[in-house]
């Protein structure tokens, strides 16, 4: 990870990733892929949803809150 672009330390970096069920950082082309499956033939049936593209960090959160 640039941890320049962040401004942290490598302990608050993998403090970051341990919040992260992926265990990686999000990438540009994490969002250009979703992009291109909705945009094609096998996304057609598809509608109106609000899709995370986080890694699991959403469905986390939510565990621990409900814990």
């Amino acid at each position: 990870m640039n941890t320049a672009a962040f401004n942290v330390s490598e302990a608050e970096e993998r403090e970051m990733l341990r919040s992260i069920p992926s265990g990686r950082l999000g990438k540009p082309t994490d969002i250009a892929n979703l992009a291109l499956f909705l945009a094609s033939n096998e996304a057609s049936f598809i509608t109106g949803q609000n899709i995370a593209v986080d890694g699991g960090q959403t469905i986390l959160a939510e565990t621990r809150h409900n814990e």
